[in-house]
């Protein structure tokens, strides 16, 4: 089997884990700077897939690991949404979460919960194939998953990115 056909299969066996956890995420609040119970959350979910690392840097923004290697590739996704608005100008509750004919409803859910819960299961398949020889080197993975503003997210990005390649490769 090739390696894309074995993580095709992998996020096809997890695509209603990865719909629950975006649930569970969209149904836990996470207005902009009052994001800490969601990246706790989020950090459970890391410590349950096995993650090598699960952190949080002196910004408030959880890193997370799998694998070990020279090189690593980052992920980000940040999970602070906007108030709501009107609620009357809703036609479900905005934190639900609930699944409706194959359509996953709520506030955060596409910006960028759903990035977040995908990262999850890229994590988790990255980490399940630990021994797949998908890229050179066998890189780690560094996802980070970002508190509230635009300050904070450029300098989380630049650190990931920091990480992920030195400075005399850039």
């Amino acid at each position: 089997m090739s390696i894309f056909d074995t993580i095709r299969e992998k996020s096809e066996a997890y695509a209603e884990d990865t719909a629950a956890v975006l649930s569970h995420l969209v149904r836990t609040k996470s207005y902009g700077g009052e994001e800490g119970e969601v990246l706790k959350v989020v950090e459970q979910y890391c410590q349950q897939y096995n993650f090598d690392e699960v952190r949080f840097d002196g910004l408030g923004n959880l890193i997370a690991r799998v694998g070990e290697g020279s090189r690593s590739i980052a992920f980000d996704a940040h999970v602070d949404t906007v108030e709501i608005g009107d609620p009357d100008q809703w036609t479900r509750d905005p934190f639900s979460g609930v699944i409706e004919d194959g359509w996953l409803h709520g506030r955060g859910s596409s910006d960028q919960k759903g990035g977040a819960a995908s990262m999850l299961t890229a994590g988790r398949i990255l980490k399940a194939n630990r021994t797949l020889p998908c890229l050179p080197n066998r890189p780690a993975a560094t996802f980070t998953v970002v508190s509230a503003d635009a300050w904070r997210w450029r300098c989380t990005l630049k650190a990931s990115l920091a990480m992920a390649v030195p400075l005399n490769e850039a």
